[in-house]
């Protein structure tokens, strides 16, 4: 076991995941943007034309909002059940070196 788990271990920190548990209640247009999605995508299948969706940069949001993974701590963390950008601090967007 490496030394600095063995250290936190000691302290009484442990690993676990972050649990979605805080909830921050309904949204009046939250199906919005689904139903627009849907709705682009009837109006274009008898088309000629494809229809691509994809997100062509990941940020990394900065705030109480759920990431996948483990961490050391001496209790559950609890964060948004949703991630909203509008609960968040900011957006980190990774780069690849190459700009």
């Amino acid at each position: 076991m490496p030394v600095v788990e063995q250290l936190l271990r000691k302290h009484g920190h442990v690993r676990c995941k972050a649990q979605k548990s805080k909830a921050m209640g309904g949204h009046a247009d939250r199906d919005e943007q689904f139903e627009d999605i849907a709705r682009l995508e009837r109006e274009s299948l008898g088309s000629a034309n494809p229809m691509v969706s994809m997100e062509t940069r990941k940020g990394e949001l900065i705030g109480n909002v759920y990431r996948a993974g483990r961490l050391a701590t001496r209790g559950g963390i609890e964060t948004f059940d949703h991630d909203f950008p509008s609960l968040v601090e900011g957006v980190v967007i990774p780069t690849d070196g190459t700009t």
